[in-house]
């Protein structure tokens, strides 16, 4: 078992380790403006008025812009370095998040410097200029310090690059390179690439479009309830993604994404939908059942019997199955384009894995840090990853199973309505439970009812013909 997930992790991560490197400092300059970046928790700062707050605020918000736009440089340079790789890093990636920490810094320091006077020193006499540096540096916000230190991890790859000790483009595997001549490929790296940043920025910009539309619309209406403005917002979200698919690759994609949606057979639809609710279920059945276990023990007879149904909170609206066009839209992409891509080229386990770790890394960006310090914001990336990686294996299995992502998109639609309306999540460690169950399952489906990347596999971009059927 040790040998075997050994030759796993070998055959997952990039021929060269170092390019990891480069990965997870992309992330966190990429995550860094979801971080705290006020320095709420120092009295300075609580002595501002509401107004000098918000101009702090506007003031951080183009220097964010330059911070996106350095770790979108990063991922792109991950997949096409250009003849100039070390240039193109320093110009694009380091330069400009550097400035953007730079002036964000200058802003900063009056606020977290203490006080002072003619009488008094700011700091005790018994520090050095170390010490004072270190103040100062710990007093920081969240975000600068998960800025800091992408910038320091791309500088330090940037200069085993320079060394020659690294190598760019990625690899993954034994020296598979993701740049090569074929035409499909290449789009499959854009895919990739616009998934990671630009898609977010572009659902976005849309979203805050379509609230300010609303609020204009139904300014005098009665407002709509936040799983309203998700379910409308999931309209744009399925668009854009089949915007994006038809742009990149245009008739070839349309007829995959018709390919993946065959009807599958009937019970693959009722094992979608008791995947998610059953796993829903387990958190607050077993909770009954211990609290009734403890009343039959020591409360019999004192107080009423616990009732299953006060266990049941947050039931979802009926407007969030229109969450359903948001996970289709995911499903299409993922699970229709792009595993079916890692499969072929890498194998079953090891494509699998990568399509669900993309998918984890396009939610850093949409997740929110801003309330978490350096080390839970960490926590919190991982747990993301853990998040899809457990559901995605059981979203992949339903696809490979079935041959179409209709499956797979009932389970994500009824995990987004129960985890939106907050069904069940009063318990502690709902969430962390969940994961365990969705792992386990996964484990169970892939041991039990195995699958091979010839099981229904969705069809071959390159096997479609473009030619009108006559």
């Amino acid at each position: 078992m040790p040998k075997r997930l050994l030759s796993f992790l070998r055959s997952v991560i990039p021929a060269d380790p170092w390019q990891l490197v480069l990965l997870i400092g992309s992330i966190l300059i990429f995550v860094s403006p979801q971080l705290s970046w006020l320095p709420s928790h120092l009295p300075r700062y609580a002595e501002y008025s509401r107004s000098e707050r918000t101009d702090f605020f506007i003031f951080l918000v183009p220097w964010f812009f330059a911070l996106n736009f350095a770790g979108l440089a990063a991922y792109f340079v991950w997949f096409w370095p250009g003849k100039k790789p070390v240039h193109r890093i320093i110009l694009a990636v380091i330069l400009p998040s550097s400035v953007a920490l730079g002036v964000i810094i200058s802003r900063t320091l009056p606020l977290i410097a203490p006080y002072s006077s003619v009488l008094q020193s700011a700091y005790p006499s018994q520090q050095n200029w170390f010490g004072r540096a270190f103040s100062l540096f710990k007093n920081l916000p969240p975000g600068f310090h998960i800025c800091l230190t992408g910038i320091l991890l791309i500088s330090f790859f940037t200069i085993l690059l320079a060394l020659g000790r690294s190598s760019l483009p990625l690899s993954v595997g034994a020296g598979d390179c993701l740049q090569n001549g074929d035409e499909d490929w290449q789009s499959m790296q854009k895919l990739i690439w616009v998934l990671l940043g630009p898609l977010f920025l572009l659902i976005g910009f849309l979203g805050v479009g379509s609230d300010l539309l609303l609020g204009l619309i139904h300014k005098s209406a009665l407002p709509l309830s936040p799983t309203q403005l998700t379910a409308m917002g999931s309209v744009c979200s399925a668009l854009v993604f089949l915007a994006l698919v038809w742009a990149i690759f245009r008739q070839k994609g349309l007829q995959r994404v018709w390919q993946s949606l065959r009807l599958p057979e009937p019970g693959f639809a009722l094992i979608a939908v008791f995947f998610s609710i059953g796993i829903f279920l387990i958190v607050p059945i077993s909770h009954f059942l211990v609290d009734r276990i403890h009343w039959a023990a020591h409360d019999f007879g004192k107080f009423a019997p616990p009732v299953l149904f006060f266990y049941f909170s947050g039931l979802p609206e009926v407007s969030s199955l229109m969450l359903f066009l948001a996970a289709l839209g995911e499903e299409i992409v993922f699970r229709g384009l792009v595993q079916s891509t890692f499969v072929r080229r890498y194998g079953l386990y090891v494509g699998l894995f990568l399509t669900n770790l993309i998918w984890a890394a396009t939610h850093f960006r949409s997740d929110s840090y801003s309330h978490l310090s350096f080390g839970p914001a960490l926590l919190a990336v991982l747990f993301r990853v853990a998040v899809c990686l457990s559901l995605g294996y059981v979203l992949s299995w339903q696809t490979l199973r079935s041959g179409s992502v209709l499956p797979a998109t009932i389970t994500h639609t009824v995990y987004n309505m129960l985890f939106y309306a907050g069904f069940a999540s009063q318990f502690p460690w709902s969430n962390e439970l969940r994961v365990l169950f969705w792992a386990l399952l996964a484990c169970v489906l892939f041991h039990f009812w195995p699958v091979t990347s010839e099981t229904n596999p969705m069809p071959d971009l390159a096997a479609i013909s473009t030619e009108p059927a006559t």
